[in-house]
């Protein structure tokens, strides 16, 4: 039996808006991709939930003989045209309750500064208000 993981997630994630407390490891993110693919067992699952930039060496012979398979996540699965009209009419509907997940909200004036918030990752989701 093969040791590993049956099903790693890597969500590092990609620096692009770097937070003002601290610095990722590994800005690229490829670091992580690999550390994901290789805590994963042979014929196990990798889901990638972040993003990088720069091409990812697999190792060829762990690519083509452990039977791994990599699962793409990033947003998890969403797609936007289809998605986004349904989230919206479940929660006119009030099916989901949007405000639980609101940490903070904006006006349209403070829309740069809801966009610094996000980057700093100060605010988990924050929604500028239209009036």
């Amino acid at each position: 039996m093969s040791r590993g993981a049956d099903f790693v997630v890597e969500a590092a994630g990609l620096e692009a808006m770097p937070p003002k407390t601290e610095r990722q490891p590994d800005p690229t993110n490829v670091k992580t991709v690999l550390q994901a693919w290789d805590c994963t067992r042979a014929g196990g699952h990798v889901m990638l939930m972040g993003f990088t930039l720069q091409p990812v060496p697999f190792p060829g012979v762990s690519l083509a003989l452990l039977g791994r398979t990599l699962h793409p996540g990033q947003q998890g699965g969403l797609h936007v045209m289809r998605d986004i009209p349904r989230y919206v009419k479940l929660i006119e509907k009030g099916k989901i309750d949007a405000q639980s997940v609101i940490t903070r909200k904006y006006t349209l004036d403070q829309s740069r500064q809801a966009v610094q918030d996000t980057a700093d990752r100060t605010i988990i989701t924050g929604v500028i208000e239209f009036t």
